[in-house]
């Protein structure tokens, strides 16, 4: 592997293990609404998390296109389908900020939630969990491993920290004021 793939691999990992943080954040502050700082902390949350969203979204969506156009990491089915619910997601926040909509939270949710799913599949059998189709047995195109990093960061893994950090935000939109 190029020096600057490993480089760009520690990046994205130190990048996953900040969002696994900050997600972690979140769901502390979640237990703990009744305490001011917690109460600013998700008011600022709610008010950002659609540009949050958009911004993780992209990022990934950028990240994904890196490791598959020009480093090379050819992607499999799973990984397909997690691209197309995460490009999804990133234009439908695209076009909500730009027409300042307000309603696609159940949308961005339905998304992120099965993208989620999905990801934490391919992580977990990646990783040696069961297999439940032959895309992921040893073998086949989806169990091939570029990278592991800090003993459990994998692409798909990447993935669902994104989907797991956009669901957070659409739930945080459902918070009463």
């Amino acid at each position: 592997m190029a020096e600057n793939t490993l480089v760009l691999n520690n990046i994205f990992s130190a990048l996953t293990v900040a969002s696994n943080i900050f997600l972690l954040i979140i769901i502390v502050s979640l237990f703990n609404r009744g305490r001011n700082g917690s109460k600013k902390f998700l008011s600022f949350l709610k008010h950002h998390s659609y540009n949050l969203a958009f911004l993780f979204s992209l990022g990934a969506v950028i990240g994904s296109l890196i490791y598959s156009e020009f480093i090379g990491f050819e992607p499999c089915s799973l990984c397909w389908i997690q691209r197309i619910f995460l490009f999804s997601l990133a234009l439908i926040l695209c076009i909500a900020l730009f027409k300042r909509e307000k309603v696609i939270n159940d949308y961005i949710l339905g998304l992120s939630i099965l993208g989620g799913l999905i990801s934490l599949y391919h992580a977990i059998t990646q990783l040696g969990g069961p297999s439940l189709t032959t895309c992921t047995k040893i073998g086949g195109d989806c169990s091939v491993v570029y990278f592991v990093n800090f003993g459990y960061i994998t692409i798909p893994f990447m993935a669902f920290s994104i989907f797991a950090l956009i669901t957070a935000f659409m739930f945080i939109q459902r918070l009463p004021d």
